[in-house]
């Protein structure tokens, strides 16, 4: 038993040794070229910089990024207003008598109707004015 344990001790020793004193290569890169056309970009010989282009597609403004947020975020609340009316719903449909459900479910469905009509008629009158005022097309 003790000679089973002596080479097995020494052969994870040996593995061990083996593993972390193995060189391992290690590739530099070759040029600012190779590096700025692996992350997108281009690079300017003249000016010794790499050029990235929008990731946002051509053309495209911080406006425009803004927008294209609050247009995801509009979404989301509409799927969540969503959520909340099929919930309310479900609570109203299986009151069962109960008018303590029946008033809760209501009101669900009334605060994520107002929500809604809230969130997009802001945005609504937000943007009217913006088109008014010639800030956006």
């Amino acid at each position: 038993m003790k000679q089973i344990i002596i080479i097995s001790l020494i052969l994870v020793t040996g593995y061990w040794l083996l593993v972390t004193l193995n060189p391992t290569p290690v590739f530099a890169a070759r040029s600012q070229d190779n590096v700025c056309t692996k992350i997108g970009g281009t690079w300017d010989t003249t000016k010794k910089k790499c050029a990235i282009s929008n990731p946002l597609g051509a053309g495209v403004t911080a406006q425009g990024a803004i927008g294209i947020v609050i247009k995801g975020l509009l979404g989301i609340v509409g799927v969540v207003a969503l959520v909340f009316f099929v919930y309310g719903g479900f609570m109203w449909l299986t009151a069962a008598g109960d008018d303590k459900k029946y008033k809760a479910g209501w009101d669900i469905m009334t605060w994520a109707t107002l929500g809604l009509v809230l969130i997009f008629g802001s945005t609504a009158i937000v943007s009217f004015i913006l088109k008014i005022a010639g800030i956006e097309n």
